[in-house]
């Protein structure tokens, strides 16, 4: 009797457990390896994305452009099995199966404010593509239609994927956002760019622009110069190698433009793999810059220096001591518009407030540069001299310090004289032959002792 009602126990767990489907484990999936790819090649299958990741058509995440494919691989021999028995007509369908159960595919934001919380992409068959190639599991994302979601933002708000974002890519269970390096990706919006803000106009000088990669070096990105007239001029952007493109790469162009008439017109374009990626258009220039309404003046008890600053091509103001020490610079100054500049004279430290940085030396500079690629172009005629209250065109100098008054002088005639010349000691040439004298007598008293006796 007992053995037939264990039997049929048995039996029951069996059917339910069929009935059931397949059970998804809950195991941490430490065998996983997770990598992730990005790639704007239409990608169909999983020969397709291996030869790509060879080829270098798919290339190691670190930059990935709104609208390409982020390709994770995920080598996991229990996913790979789970698959296999998940319910579903396609290898996308029965992935998602697998992660209805305790298994996750995080890609997550680990630069978001705080208040806001991270986004999270919203991962579907509808954005995300699965493929298999034995134990490993390739799941290609569309940036271009995946939506993301703040879970942690108690807020119904719409968010969006922007440029700048940086997200980490997780497989397993439980996950936690630990910071690593390794798996994170910065979103970007363009594949390359002009890095110095608006640059309307360009002086008649040697220009000199940087450039924001997140290319591969192998990759064809040019600079050409249109003038007035029809002159073009082409210069290759040369992108290093070695260096990560998750935050960009600076490369640097130089165009001469000294013989070019100030008023000419000029476009500016980086072309990549012949597309255009960003434009410039303005006008070359002679530099110039002013400075007025300058003075010192009390803002919330604090003392601060004032004035209207106008730099025909933009940059940075700064101030210095006589001796070429910085203490404060403003930068972002637009080109040929009137800006109004407020320096504090002093400034706390934060570390110790008892402690204060003075900004605006007692005796120094303001000066104005235009800035451009890696260098910064002073302005002519455009340095103000900070002397106490007082601030004026032009330059100081330091203060001479004092010179000791030396004991001997160089007389007109190029004779030293030393002591009173009503001292007759003290003539010129007396002093040597007294002194020689002496000594001749000395010596000879010295010999006359020193004489043996003969007597």
């Amino acid at each position: 009797m007992r053995l037939s009602v264990l039997l049929s126990t048995t039996l029951l767990c069996i059917v339910l457990a069929l009935l059931a489907g397949p059970a998804v484990a809950s195991a941490n999936y430490d065998d996983a390896n997770v990598s992730g790819y990005n790639t704007d090649a239409e990608l169909e299958s999983a020969d397709e994305i291996e030869s790509a990741i060879e080829n270098g058509t798919a290339t190691p995440a670190e930059a990935v452009l709104i609208g390409d494919s982020l390709i994770v691989a995920i080598g996991s021999e229990r996913l790979a099995e789970e698959i296999d028995e998940a319910n579903g007509s396609t290898t996308t369908e029965r992935f998602f199966a697998v992660l209805d159960g305790d298994p996750e595919l995080l890609v997550r934001q680990t630069n978001a404010l705080q208040r806001y919380g991270p986004k999270v992409f919203q991962l579907g068959p509808a954005n995300t593509t699965v493929y298999r190639s034995g134990n490993t599991t390739y799941t290609v994302i569309d940036t271009g239609t995946v939506d993301v979601d703040r879970p942690d933002y108690n807020r119904s708000e719409d968010a969006e994927i922007d440029r700048g974002d940086v997200y980490q890519i997780q497989f397993g269970t439980d996950l936690s956002l630990t910071r690593e390096e390794e798996s994170e990706f910065r979103i970007i919006d363009v594949e390359a760019e002009f890095d110095d803000g608006v640059f309307d106009p360009l002086a008649p000088d040697t220009v000199n622009r940087t450039v924001r990669t997140y290319v591969e070096p192998d990759e064809e990105l040019v600079v050409t110069l249109s003038l007035d007239g029809g002159e073009t001029r082409s210069e290759r952007v040369v992108v290093p190698s070695g260096d990560s493109r998750k935050r960009g790469v600076d490369s640097h162009v130089e165009f001469g433009l000294r013989e070019v008439d100030s008023g000419t017109g000029y476009t500016l374009r980086l072309v990549h793999d012949g597309t255009v990626v960003d434009r410039r258009n303005g006008t070359v220039l002679e530099p110039n810059a002013t400075l007025t309404d300058a003075r010192f003046v009390e803002i919330a008890g604090e003392r601060h220096l004032t004035f209207t600053v106008r730099l025909s091509h933009g940059g940075t103001v700064v101030t210095e001591t006589l001796d070429g020490e910085r203490r404060a610079a403003v930068d972002g100054i637009a080109p040929g518009e009137s800006t109004e500049v407020e320096i504090p004279v002093q400034e706390d430290y934060l570390e110790n407030p008892d402690a204060k940085a003075r900004l605006v030396p007692e005796r120094g500079h303001v000066r104005a540069f235009r800035t451009g690629g890696p260098t910064m172009t002073a302005y002519p005629n455009a340095t103000y001299a900070i002397d106490g209250e007082e601030i004026r065109q032009g330059t100081l100098t330091p203060t001479p310090t004092a010179t000791p008054t030396p004991t001997a002088s160089a007389s007109p005639t190029g004779t030293t004289t030393a002591g009173s010349p009503d001292d007759p000691d003290d003539q010129p040439g007396f002093g040597t032959a007294i002194t020689v004298a002496a000594l001749a007598v000395a010596a000879l008293v010295l010999l006359a002792r020193r004489r043996p006796n003969t007597d």
